[in-house]
């Protein structure tokens, strides 16, 4: 394999992980843990339960989280 397939095929790897990353993050947060994922901005999850509200903003490798 020549020094450019292997350079290209490790960007195309680059490529994919933050994907593979936030499906993962995804999987967590809307099966395990009740969490809805906005439909405007598909980094904010919100989670209502009684009177308790948690909005969770995530944003490269930054997280904020909101509650009362």
């Amino acid at each position: 394999m020549t020094k450019k397939r292997k350079f290209v095929k490790s960007l195309n790897c680059l490529k994919q992980t933050p994907r593979q990353m936030n499906k993962m993050f995804d999987n967590v947060m809307f099966l395990k843990n009740k969490f809805k994922i906005n439909k405007v901005d598909k980094c904010v999850y919100i989670r209502n339960a009684n009177k308790c509200y948690a909005n969770l903003c995530i944003y490269v490798n930054n997280m904020l989280i909101l509650s009362n």
